[in-house]
Order: structure tokens, then C-alpha cells, then sequence
């Protein structure tokens, strides 16, 4: 679910997979917290922000894509506890991999 440009909400807890669409410029605290089948997510570029525990014990996600930089990843993520319990450790940037 998407409000004015922010992931809020993932409706379909069952998916395995999740391309964020560009535009959204936010991923909200929470917003696929759970999703325990989720095994891959693909984020734009343009997302600046992703809030606290958002993608948090999504215990199948091994595949993490980011359509920008690392250097712009490391600014997004900052110190947040984005990915909490889940196997994935690095995320795949247009110029190379990230820490999560």
C-alpha cells in the first residue's frame, strides 16, 4: 500500500518477491515487517528514507536490490535497524554491494 509516496503497508503477506515502484520516496517503519515469504525486494533510487524495522523478520530475504549508488544506501539506511532477522547481509547497488 502506497500514501503519497510512502510504502506504508505490504497488503499481500504471502508474496515472495516486491519491486517497489519509483516514486515512492519512502518505506515506512514496519511496512513489510513479517512478510516471512518475502525472498526478494527490489528498491529505487529514489527512495531517501526507509524507517526502523521495515523489512524486520523477513526471514526469507536473501536478495536485496537498490537502484542507486552505495554511497546513496549508506545514507538511507543510516543507523536504523532496517533488516532485523533476516539472512540477506548485503544489498546490490548500481556501483557495487553494501553492508545492510
Amino acid at each position: 500500500l502506497v500514501e503519497a509516496g510512502v510504502a506504508v503497508k505490504c497488503l499481500d503477506k504471502s508474496a515472495t518477491s516486491v519491486e517497489i515502484p519509483s516514486g515512492v520516496t519512502e518505506i515506512g517503519e514496519y511496512a513489510f515487517s513479517g512478510c516471512t515469504s518475502l525472498a526478494s525486494v527490489v528498491i529505487p533510487d529514489g527512495v531517501e528514507k526507509i524507517g526502523d524495522w521495515a523489512f524486520g523478520g523477513c526471514k526469507s530475504l536473501a536478495s536485496v536490490e537498490f537502484g542507486g549508488t552505495k554511497a546513496q544506501w549508506n545514507a538511507v539506511k543510516g543507523k536504523k535497524e532496517l533488516f532485523l532477522y533476516v539472512p540477506a547481509k548485503r544489498v546490490k547497488c548500481a556501483d557495487g554491494e553494501s553492508a545492510l
